[in-house]
């Protein structure tokens, strides 16, 4: 047995040594490749022209890193990761923003069953995946500040949030409490009546007048500044946040007679809003100015019996004219964000300078929305939110082709396909 086993040893061991010297000698195997860079994130963006926000750069190249704006300025620098994309002829701005939105709200803008509801906040009812949102999405608007609807004198708080969904499909914040939206006029006192006896409907409630819009204000706004913001009550605790400051205030006023409300009271109840709608602003441009009150004007509307909603008297040159008396405005298109390139180009159209149109819907409207220090602008450290268009984005033939979101494209149009 030993020999026979010592035999197949010595029998089967010079082609395995010969085995081993041809390993030895052949070149040893290339370590397995990682991934490539990932197309959704680009490093550069290089375009005909950059809008930053407040200039333009032509040409203009955008430097992306980690979801962020690393640099923007008219040359590639050297060592910039990530791939480049060329992309001559076309025009880059900032993602934009509508600054007074009720896109995406499922289930209605207004909980009616109070007149004031300060703790309400409509980003819990945010669907970041419907219609109206991915529309918006798809014309370069890349956040709302989301606010209820004007049917109760106290609306309720607005949030910040992007036109995609975050870590787990809901809302993608970024600021949770931006505004807290009052209404004057009479949108808030529209179909309600005085009940008598039991009431039989949500609308037997107060105010049913202009003056007693004001009452309820008044007495919510004085209850909750003497509650405190440690206030048991999450209404008064709401209420007593924005009186000491801590929440900024909007203020929705359509008609003249309700913006020189607004100019009279904004003193009584220690307040400075920024007021919404203004479709009658260009009646009174230079108080406005002078009250250094910023405006969210729109959405614009032409009426066809010559009268705008709740009985404005609009002018298609509103936004235009309240911008030469010093006002310092931003745009909406209300309900539909989709619409809001239409409204950046019909104040173009009447009157609003083109930068000042884009500005209304990047820098301007960041700001006034309190989230300059994140989007609105392609500045080195904000988010990385763009949007680039084959032509002037204020022509209504000119096409998105990219969206960028955090750094990471969302939609691209390029090859006519959706990356999202």
């Amino acid at each position: 047995m030993r020999a026979v086993k010592y035999q197949n040893v010595i029998h089967f061991g010079p082609p395995a040594a010969a085995l081993a010297l041809l390993l030895a000698a052949a070149p040893a195997p290339a370590p397995a490749a990682g991934p490539g860079p990932d197309p959704s994130r680009p490093g550069a963006i290089r375009a005909a022209r950059l809008w930053t926000g407040s200039e333009w750069l032509e040409p203009g190249v955008l430097v992306l890193s980690g979801g962020r704006v690393a640099s923007a300025g008219r040359d590639l620098p050297a060592g910039a990761a990530g791939p480049v994309l060329d992309l001559p002829g076309a025009v880059l701005t900032p993602g934009w923003i509508d600054a007074a939105s009720r896109t995406g709200i499922e289930g209605g803008e207004s909980e009616e069953s109070r007149e004031s509801t300060p703790c309400v906040r409509p980003v819990r009812a945010f669907d970041p995946r419907a219609r109206g949102v991915r529309a918006a999405l798809a014309t370069g608007v890349t956040s709302l500040l989301l606010e209820p609807g004007g049917a109760n004198v106290i609306g309720g708080v607005a949030s910040v949030v992007k036109t995609v969904p975050g870590p787990g499909g809901g809302p993608l914040p970024v600021r949770e409490e931006a505004a807290l939206r009052i209404a004057f006029g009479d949108e808030p006192s529209a179909g309600n009546f005085p009940a008598r006896g039991i009431p039989l409907s949500i609308y037997a409630r107060r105010p049913t007048t202009r003056m007693g819009v004001l009452a309820v204000l008044r007495d919510a706004w004085m209850l909750g500044r003497l509650a405190g913001r440690e206030a048991p009550s999450a209404d008064d605790a709401a209420l007593a946040r924005a009186a000491a400051g801590e929440i900024p205030v909007r203020a929705l006023a359509r008609n003249a007679e309700d913006l020189r409300t607004v100019l009279r009271v904004r003193e009584e109840l220690g307040i400075r809003p920024v007021l919404e709608d203004v479709s009658e602003g260009w009646l009174l441009p230079g108080a406005l100015a002078k009250a250094g009150l910023d405006c969210v004007v729109g959405p614009a509307i032409f009426p066809l019996g010559g009268r705008g909603w709740r009985g404005t008297e609009p002018a298609l040159d509103n936004a235009g004219a309240l911008h030469r008396a010093g006002v310092r405005i931003a745009l909406t298109a209300g309900g539909e964000a989709a619409g809001l390139r239409d409204q950046a180009a019909l104040a173009v159209r009447h009157g609003l300078p083109r930068d000042a149109a884009l500005a209304a819907v990047t820098a301007e409207a960041a700001r006034m929305s309190g989230v300059a220090d994140r989007v609105g602008a392609l500045r080195p450290g904000l988010d990385a939110d763009a949007a680039v268009f084959d032509g002037d984005p204020l022509e209504p033939s000119t096409r998105v082709l990219l969206v960028i979101v955090d750094g990471r494209v969302v939609l691209d149009r390029r090859a006519g396909e959706e990356a999202r």
